[in-house]
């Protein structure tokens, strides 16, 4: 395995060397073609300026031939020759002049060239008004002289010219001559290297070939463990070529590879999916279907439901030809219970947000767009649905309560949560409350992007709390205008309320009894029995009485009795309590007086108690002693009765018995 690894290693060196060379020259040889061509190119162009320099000499003697001739004949069929010459020149200077552009040494000399050819023109052009048959005057002469005279001066600027162009004929022909000659070897070399090319190139097809067997023997095995349902068909009629476990498992068969689906599974007809291989495989466009329902086969005939997303794409050969299809199938049947669970969830959601007559919103922050529910727009006080944009929202908004929804905005973007409180105007100018509610959504570069909230009338809760305001008012308006003591207190028996009287009394700021609380100023000999019963009551929820010192600000203690009642909801609930504690030092001292006398008088009627009962122990003792000495003749006198009636009743008269 090492020395074929190095084999191939030394191929590939080989081959990419030879690659780089062959593409080195060929990048050579082609610049060698290109300056070949070029250096035929200027060759040609030397060529076709000499010609145009020729041309313009013939012209001009034609054109000179023939106003001589005129002007020694008269012939006037002469002048238009001398035109046609003369139109012809011009023609020549215009390509002349395209031809030399690029030269500007011979873009000089063709100037001077022009300069005189349009003195030698004038002069062609320049025909003296009489000419006489009879012979040549003077003016003719000197005319001659003249066309002589311009003539010499554009041939020397002509000659001057073509030995310029051809001195560049003889260095471009030398030039052309010279890459000709080595172009020859550059096509052997290109041949060679070509050779060299499909050389190497068949032991890299065939390394090629090994590499291709290795890939589909890896790529067979990444598809059998793959994590998806994956199966290749063949052909129209759809032939199982490649199917792992987890498709094989799917369908509930094992025994589909080469066969046609439609005769291994008639009875998917029905459910279009032969439709579907179809058109994938006439159009080649992809088709994808989502959470297609399937039943998975298990173990012991049973069945289990699950849910498949499909892709189905053409599969080609190396030229592009649809060969077959290609069906690849995600489990996504966690994600779909998942997303019945979380639907379920948002239609509870929604219920409870219809129960509870909350508006939603949901706002992009960059765009400024607006989602809203229903009961969002019957909050801002529209019946039927409308389409309001977050500026048209904002209108609704109270002018004073701006700043207040700005704050809250601003405070949301670095709290995530947005809260606050304002007013709205309704399109007929009521004023209304509403509360507001979000959430923050940050984007990847923690960004705030999107917010999501409610909206809640409030306006009867504010309605009620300004009702409760205005009665608390008036409570603490007639409790701090009552001389007793008046406190409220929580369900808790947290003390929250005094009325001025307290503080007036003791002589303490708020603060300190709403830290402290008013125990402080109760009597030490008191303060334990009072927290027993205050936390009994609390406990209980029985009234709360209690008589106890309080001191006052000049430190002396005055007797208090204190009396609390829970205030209890429909319910029975307690919602506070509220106490008064009314001074009754007076009372108490004369009740003390009075207890005095009582217990003087007690004491008087226990000593005057005694006596009697010791008059009363002697009179026993003499009622005692008296009965003995009376009882005795008395029982005499019955006994002498007692024997009459026994004896002589008989002998009694009527009037004796």
């Amino acid at each position: 395995m090492k020395k074929t690894g190095r084999s191939l290693a030394q191929v590939r060196t080989i081959y990419v060397a030879t690659t780089i060379f062959l593409v080195a020259l060929s990048i050579y040889t082609f610049t060698h073609i290109i300056n070949l061509l070029d250096a035929y190119k200027w060759v040609n162009h030397t060529h076709e300026v000499n010609e145009s320099l020729q041309k313009i000499s013939i012209h001009i003697v034609e054109a000179e031939t023939n106003k001589r001739g005129f002007l020694l004949t008269g012939d006037s069929l002469l002048l238009p020759k001398r035109d046609t010459a003369l139109n012809h020149l011009t023609e020549e200077q215009h390509l002349l002049y395209r031809l030399l552009i690029d030269n500007q040494e011979q873009l000089q000399s063709l100037h001077i060239l022009k300069a005189a050819l349009t003195q030698k023109i004038v002069n062609l052009k320049n025909i003296s008004g009489g000419v006489h048959e009879s012979a040549i005057n003077d003016t003719l002469k000197d005319n001659i002289a003249e066309g002589a005279q311009s003539m010499d001066q554009v041939q020397q600027s002509i000659d001057k010219m073509t030995l310029a162009e051809n001195h560049l004929l003889a260095l471009r022909t030398e030039k052309y001559t010279r890459q000709l000659l080595i172009a020859p070897l550059f096509i052997v070399l290109l041949f060679l290297g070509a050779l060299l090319i499909l050389y190497v190139s068949y032991f890299r097809l065939n390394k090629a070939i090994y590499q291709s067997e290795q890939l589909q023997k890896e790529l067979q095995i990444l598809v059998m463990e793959a994590p998806a349902s994956i199966c290749l068909l063949r052909g129209p009629e759809h032939i199982v070529k490649l199917a792992n476990d987890r498709y094989l498992n799917m369908l509930g068969r094992q025994d589909i590879y080469g066969q046609p689906l439609r005769q291994v599974f008639p009875e998917m007809k029905e459910t279009g999916f032969y439709e579907v291989l179809d058109e994938v495989y006439k159009t080649g466009e992809p088709l994808i279907s989502h959470e297609v329902p399937v039943k998975l086969t298990k173990p012991g005939n049973g069945h289990k439901n699950a849910f498949f997303n499909f892709e189905y794409k053409a599969s080609r050969d190396i030229n592009g030809a649809i060969e077959g299809v290609l069906i690849y199938g995600v489990d996504v049947t966690e994600q779909v219970l998942n997303r019945k669970k979380i639907e379920e969830s948002e239609e509870k959601l929604n219920v409870v947000i219809d129960a509870s007559e909350l508006g939603t919103w949901e706002l992009n922050l960059k765009t400024h767009a607006v989602n809203y529910s229903g009961r969002y727009l019957e909050i801002l006080g529209y019946n039927n649905p409308v389409e309001l944009t977050h500026a048209q929202i904002l209108e609704h908004l109270h002018p004073d309560d701006l700043a207040i929804r700005e704050d809250a905005f601003k405070q949301s973007f670095v709290t995530g949560i947005l809260h606050y409180e304002s007013r709205l105007i309704w399109k007929d100018q009521s004023i209304h409350w509403i509360e507001g509610k979000g959430k923050v959504f940050y984007n990847a570069q923690k960004q705030p992007f999107k917010l999501l909230g409610t909206l809640r009338d409030i306006t009867e809760e504010k309605n009620y709390q300004q009702i409760l305001e205005e009665s608390e008012q008036k409570f603490r308006l007639l409790a701090n205008s009552m001389p007793q003591h008046v406190w409220t207190a929580d369900p808790a028996g947290h003390l929250n309320y005094f009325n001025q009287s307290v503080f007036d009394y003791s002589g303490l700021p708020r603060e300190q009894i709403g830290e402290k609380g008013w125990i402080e100023i109760v009597h030490p000999d008191e303060r334990a029995e009072n927290i027993k019963l205050w936390m009994h009551s609390i406990a209980t929820g029985s009234d709360f009485l209690f008589e106890h010192r309080f001191r006052r600000q000049d430190g002396a203690y005055r007797w208090q009795l204190s009396r609390a009642i829970p205030q209890r909801d429909a319910t029975g609930k307690i919602q506070m309590w509220v106490g008064t504690s009314t001074d009754i030092q007076e009372q108490k001292v004369f009740t003390d007086k009075l207890e005095k006398e009582v217990a003087e008088r007690t004491r008087l009627l226990a000593q005057q108690n005694e006596e009697l009962e010791s008059i009363n122990k002697e009179l026993e003792l003499f009622a005692h002693i008296s009965s003995h000495d009376l009882q005795e003749p008395l029982r005499k006198i019955q006994m002498s009765i007692s024997r009459i009636a026994e004896k002589d009743l008989d002998a009694l008269t009527e009037k004796g018995r």
